[in-house]
């Protein structure tokens, strides 16, 4: 996603790990995709307050995208 040699790595921000937020339609098949390929999802797939349905992985150096799809 970058690389930043001389700044702290991002995997040790924790919740500041914040890169991207992606909305699509058809999360829940994404979600499914994303999960056979081992992909590391650090928030489970739900429906949230705000009217979205929504899920997270983190990249192998840390960084955080979560993927959303309105709940119309």
């Amino acid at each position: 996603m970058g690389e930043c040699p001389d700044e702290i790595a991002a995997a040790a921000t924790g919740n500041h790990a914040w890169f991207l937020h992606v909305m699509v339609e058809g999360v829940d098949e994404l979600h499914e995709d994303v999960s056979k390929r081992g992909g590391k999802v650090v928030v489970a797939l739900g429906d949230r307050s705000h009217g979205h349905r929504e899920f997270v992985i983190e990249t192998p150096d840390g960084h955080r995208i979560l993927f959303g799809q309105r709940l119309d």
